[in-house]
């Protein structure tokens, strides 16, 4: 089987590291400098993994959008999936950082938080009432 080659970003070494698979199909990774990259190679082979971020629209908030992000790594396969539901969704100030947005956003485990803390958008009547 060919090797691929690819640069291991779960550190700040970058390794080129090559993933194949040998006779008996099993995975191999080559020339990595620590046992995460082999963990990293196997992983961009089998079933490649990325952070969700994006913005979401606010109703009544000081800013139109809210910087959102997963929980933790979403399958790259099912990232197009979540980014529609996000893009489709509008959230009504106030939003508290940290804030679960979304629970098990399309089946996939990952919870969507609010990235930020985002206040209520208030009147100019209502800053002069107090």
């Amino acid at each position: 089987m060919e090797k691929k080659e690819m640069v291991c970003i779960v550190c700040p070494r970058g390794c080129h590291i090559k993933v194949f698979q040998d006779e008996e199909q099993e995975w191999q990774v080559e020339d990595y400098g620590c046992k995460r990259g082999i963990e990293y190679g196997i992983s961009e082979m089998t079933e490649p993994k990325r952070m969700l971020t994006t913005t979401v629209k606010v109703k009544g908030g000081i800013y139109p959008r809210i910087p959102v992000i997963g929980d933790k790594e979403t399958s790259r396969a099912k990232l197009k999936d979540c980014l529609n539901i996000l893009h489709h969704l509008e959230l009504k100030a106030p939003i508290e950082a940290g804030e679960v947005l979304i629970a098990n956003i399309g089946g996939t485990d990952t919870n969507i938080l609010a990235a930020i803390s985002m206040k209520e958008r208030r009147t100019l009547h209502e800053t002069q009432n107090g």
